[in-house]
């Protein structure tokens, strides 16, 4: 099974590197924010902006995220500390 998997992987190198198949060359640039005009770059991909499924901000959601986790810290080692 293995070695059909590698001898697949040699053969078709166009299957791992997807951004260089044709085809698939427009989508690519879409989820990049590539779209051929410098000032149009943050338009259609990249990890900044909304978030397509729940509409909130991605770094927004990211900063909540990491405080809530440190506040938790926190109270653990105050209650650690204390105790």
């Amino acid at each position: 099974m293995l070695t059909n998997i590698q001898s697949m992987v040699m053969t078709k190198p166009e299957i791992i590197c997807e951004k260089n198949r044709p085809d698939h060359a427009s989508d690519y640039n879409d989820r990049v924010g590539r779209r051929g005009n410098r000032e149009h770059e943050s338009i259609g991909g990249g990890r900044r902006g909304r978030d397509t499924k729940t509409g909130r901000n991605i770094d927004a959601v990211a900063e909540l995220l990491a405080t809530t986790v440190m506040t938790e810290i926190m109270i653990t080692t105050t209650i650690t500390i204390t105790i």
